[in-house]
């Protein structure tokens, strides 16, 4: 499942078991891989459920109480990256060039230069504002 978090970054989850009670995910353009996840011990009735996330080589292991879905958990697992980053004077986000390096087939290839020529556009200013409209 992806999600946009209330700073416009995404969020991919990924359940562990169908039922959906165990899942992990992680936040897309952070400078370090940060992973947060519900721990497996939590129990269906309990109204305070724990979750941890892992950056850095560290663990950091918290709960949230009542009702609440993934991406609360997600915004809380940022919170949480975010002032990690902090204590330790690193850079939360990657910087991106805009630059891409692409591989696709030969045909699809040739078929993206013919619809570009079609247009009338560049094939890079082709496949940017298509792929904008993908996202």
């Amino acid at each position: 499942m992806l999600m946009t978090l209330k700073d416009g970054r995404k969020a991919f989850i990924r359940k562990k078991n169908p039922d959906g009670t165990e899942w992990r995910g992680q936040i897309a353009g952070l400078s370090e891989v940060m992973e947060f996840s519900m721990l497996p011990e939590n129990k269906p009735e309990s109204t305070e459920k724990r979750y941890q996330i892992v950056a850095f080589s560290e663990v950091v292991e918290f709960s949230m109480a009542g009702g609440h879905w993934p991406w609360d958990v997600a915004e809380k697992a940022l919170e949480l990256y975010l002032a990690m980053c902090e204590k330790n004077n690193i850079k939360p986000y990657k910087d991106y060039s805009g630059r891409i390096s692409l591989r696709i087939s030969p045909h699809d290839h040739a078929l993206a230069v013919a619809l570009a020529a079609e247009e009338g556009i560049s094939l890079n200013k082709y496949l940017a504002e298509n792929l904008h409209v993908t996202f």
